[in-house]
């Protein structure tokens, strides 16, 4: 790990602007597009379980029972 923070300082010294902020824009892409890929992956298990929570009897009861939002 010291050698990333010795590396980081060096290419930070020596690099310009553009170039560390094309850098870090790569990186940030970089951790983005696993996390969209698995979003997309994990969107209909996420559908399906917030449909079958929000049609089960069981939340049903809850709500009409210890809802504040009752009238």
């Amino acid at each position: 790990m010291k050698t990333v923070y010795v590396v980081s300082i060096v290419i930070g010294s020596i690099g310009d602007a553009q170039m560390i902020w094309n850098f870090l824009d790569l990186m940030l892409a970089m951790i983005l597009i696993p996390n969209m890929i698995a979003v997309l992956l994990l969107s209909g298990e996420v559908k399906r379980l917030t449909t079958e929570f929000f049609t089960s009897e069981k939340y049903y009861r809850f709500y009409e029972r210890e809802s504040p939002y009752r009238a």
